[in-house]
């Protein structure tokens, strides 16, 4: 779905930032499209043994202003 939906908006993988509350499909998902993500983490599990990190972790919604204000370019 995340490949679909940059092809039909025409966003290269690299200029998307994918925001999504469950790691095994949102985080995992954009993953596997190349795209960066963020992951509301609002029960504070923390990311998976082994699993690969999205570039940000937040425990709600509400980050996430103060996250894109703050940059998400690859290398900001």
């Amino acid at each position: 779905m995340v490949r679909a939906a940059l092809v039909e908006l025409d966003v290269p993988p690299e200029a998307a930032l994918f925001v999504g509350d469950t790691f095994d499909e949102d985080v995992a998902g954009a993953h596997a499209a190349g795209v960066d993500a963020l992951w509301i983490d609002s029960h504070g599990h923390g990311v998976p043994v082994g699993a690969r990190s999205p570039r940000h972790v937040v425990s709600a919604l509400t980050a996430l202003e103060d996250v894109l204000a703050s940059g998400v370019e690859r290398g900001a």
